[in-house]
């Protein structure tokens, strides 16, 4: 075996001089280190002399392993998916004549080039995600326009990331790049890539980890690069082949404006149901109600302000609260409707990568063991030998006539004053009386009943008039109001009931 080796390894050696630098490679001694001539020797040249034949190299991919227990060696290797086979061979070569040369006796080590990275181990290195061991790269140049750079380039990685981890660009690859400008004369170019072999929530986790990790503020060009996934940023354009569409594209990652500031008063609950979300904003939701739970151990559907400030430099629209709001709503009533089309418990499928994605999230918020899962289900939980605890039917009657007072509340006893007076309207202020009637408001200032509707007579007809439609508008906004909180009342209440049957089987 080493005599057929010898002639292929002689073959990258010759190459030695003219190879070019990593931009970082690491040599892993904790791993341990290999004896001249032993067999884990033998399985490692084995391995690295067919790194790059055309049998074993496929779209850029090549993950081997040869011989048996502890000498056993793994390699993998990956080339962004724009570079030719030539040239993907090319690099692979030079990464392993120069790892080999810089880690002559390490079990494990790995190398980055900018085309192309090599990981060799005696450990299995198959279908698993590993952020360390981590390289870091940093520009000591900063963007000009700091706020506008930061908020793109945080929409920009985003953007990619989804792409990446639905294998945008095929299954074979969980690739993406694109390019953003924060100004007129500053564009970012960016890429992001995982191992084809990682399930689209690895690469999203893997991706997520290492977002973290980037620069707070304010790099022209960063990297962050680890056995499973990479991240990279620079003003110049390192990449070819790929088309910058989408969100991805100076002209979409700027946000449009949803409110227009001097029509936001009449047009607000109008505006509650335009179209304004992309596919982008809806997965950069759900990933934040993970992350902001995660981080702040709370549900952000019941801390608006804090999650609408948390989450609003990811999305691609400005929106205010109640437009976020509802969206976190019909997020989730379309999960509870996808969920329900699932057949004898299983979980739908989409033919949509979207599709999957919102629905692979969203479970991970409201479903059975979601984020946001309803806390009666924990606090009936059974002990461990499987038995109810102690008194849980009479905690459960307790809780019930409990949550029966909280989600349906016995309205006060009316007071003399309190009553609704509804005109008919034929009285040239009859609808105004009403409405002054209705809001007990101006009489908290101690402005009484007698005195107010007088005054409403003094009031010009063409005023009265727009003040009648603007009371309208408020009240329809109310009604608005009140029917999706009834609907948020119901679907809570229905969770807790089942919960509840559950828990009593």
């Amino acid at each position: 075996m080493a005599l057929y080796l010898l002639p292929s390894l002689l073959l990258l050696m010759t190459k030695a001089s003219a190879q070019p630098n990593f931009i970082s490679h690491l040599c892993l001694y904790k791993t341990g280190n290999f004896i001249p001539n032993s067999t884990f020797k033998a399985n490692l040249d084995h391995v690295l002399s067919s790194v790059t034949t055309n049998g074993k190299l496929e779209n850029g991919f090549y993950r081997f392993s040869y011989g048996q227990n502890s000498d056993r060696a793994n390699a993998v290797g990956l080339c962004r998916p724009e570079i030719k086979l030539d040239a993907c061979q090319s690099c692979l070569n030079d990464s392993v004549r120069l790892l080999t040369k810089r880690c002559p006796n390490q079990k494990e080590a790995i190398g980055w080039y900018e085309n192309c990275f090599l990981h060799y181990s005696s450990s299995s290195l198959s279908n698993q995600m590993h952020i360390s061991p981590m390289f870091r790269t940093q520009s000591t140049k900063n963007a000009t326009n700091t706020d506008q750079f930061i908020r793109n380039l945080r929409i920009l990685l985003n953007s990619l990331k989804n792409k990446a981890s639905l294998g945008d660009h095929g299954s074979l690859h969980k690739y993406a790049a694109g390019n953003m400008s924060s100004s007129e004369l500053e564009t970012t170019y960016a890429l992001v890539q995982c191992l084809p072999d990682l399930t689209p929530q690895q690469c999203d986790d893997c991706l997520s980890s290492i977002f973290k990790k980037l620069p707070s503020c304010c790099s022209q060009s960063a990297g962050i690069f680890t056995p499973s996934c990479l991240v990279n940023y620079k003003p110049t354009r390192f990449f070819d082949s790929v088309t910058d569409d989408g969100p991805t594209t100076s002209s979409t990652v700027h946000k449009s404006r949803a409110v227009d500031d001097s029509k936001k008063s009449v047009d607000e609950s109008k505006k509650l149901f335009q179209r304004l979300w992309s596919e982008d904003d809806e997965i950069a939701i759900l990933n934040g109600m993970i992350d902001y739970s995660a981080e702040k151990g709370s549900d952000p559907s019941l801390d608006m302000n804090a999650f609408h400030d948390f989450i609003k430099k990811s999305l691609h629209v400005d929106v205010t609260k109640a437009q976020l709001m509802d969206k976190i709503r019909r997020l989730k009533k379309k999960y509870r409707n996808n969920a329900d089309r699932g057949k004898k418990g299983a979980d739908p499928t989409f033919s949509k990568a979207h599709e999957q994605k919102g629905f692979e999230l969203s479970k991970r918020i409201w479903g059975g063991e979601g984020i946001l899962r309803t806390p009666a289900v924990e606090q009936l939980k059974p002990n461990a030998n499987g038995t109810p605890k102690k008194n849980q039917r009479g905690n459960t009657s307790k809780a019930l006539a409990s949550l029966k007072a909280d989600l349906l509340p016995s309205p006060d006893a009316p007071k003399e004053d309190d009553s609704m007076k509804v005109d008919d309207c034929e009285a040239p202020s009859g609808c105004m009386d009403g409405f002054v009637a209705f809001e007990r408001s101006l009489g908290a200032v101690g402005l009484p009943e007698s005195f107010l509707k007088p005054g409403l007579e003094l009031i010009g007809q063409s005023k009265r008039t727009e003040l009648e439609e603007e009371w309208k508008k408020l009240h329809l906004a109310e009604l608005e109001l009140f029917l999706k909180r009834t609907e948020l009342i119901r679907d809570q209440t229905k969770l807790i009931l089942d919960a509840y049957k559950s828990s009593s089987k």
